[in-house]
C-alpha cells in the first residue's frame, strides 16, 4: 500500500525519487543496462523487506505477475531482468536509503492527516 501511495502521489514520488537520485552514480550510462527509479524503489524495498538474495529477486522480477504489474509490465510483456542488472542497480539501495524514504513517506502521511484533521476542525459543531 505504501508503494501504491508513493506512485499515485506525484509530489511524494518526486521527493522519494530525489532520495534515490543521490545513490545513483553520476556515470549512469556506463554501458550497463540500467533501471528507472521506480524499479529500483520496488526491487530495493522488496529485497530488504523479504531479505532475499539476488537469485530469488530475479525469479520474482521475471515470474511474479502482480509484481510485474506494479512495474508496468502487461501480461504479454516478455521483458526480463538479468541478475547482473539487478545487482548493479539494487546493491546501492541500503537500509539507510530505505530509512530516508520511510521518513519522507511518514512526513507526507503526517501532512495528509493534518490536512484531514484541520478540515474536520473547521466545521462548527451544532448542539
Amino acid at each position: 500500500r505504501g508503494l501504491q501511495h508513493i506512485w499515485i502521489t506525484p509530489d511524494l514520488r518526486h521527493r522519494v525519487f530525489q532520495v534515490l537520485e543521490n545513490i545513483i552514480p553520476a556515470s549512469r550510462h556506463n554501458g550497463r543496462p540500467g533501471m528507472d527509479l521506480w524499479n529500483i524503489l520496488v526491487f530495493g524495498t522488496l529485497r530488504l523487506v523479504t531479505n532475499c538474495d539476488y537469485d530469488r529477486l530475479q525469479e520474482l522480477a521475471n515470474e511474479h505477475g502482480t509484481l510485474r504489474k506494479m512495474l508496468g509490465h502487461g501480461p504479454y510483456c516478455t521483458h526480463t531482468y538479468h541478475i547482473q542488472t539487478l545487482q548493479d542497480n539494487i546493491s546501492l539501495f541500503t537500509p539507510e536509503i530505505l530509512d530516508q524514504i520511510n521518513q519522507v513517506t511518514v512526513d507526507a502521511g503526517h501532512q495528509l492527516v493534518k490536512k484531514k484533521m484541520s478540515r474536520y476542525m473547521a466545521v462548527p459543531i451544532r448542539s
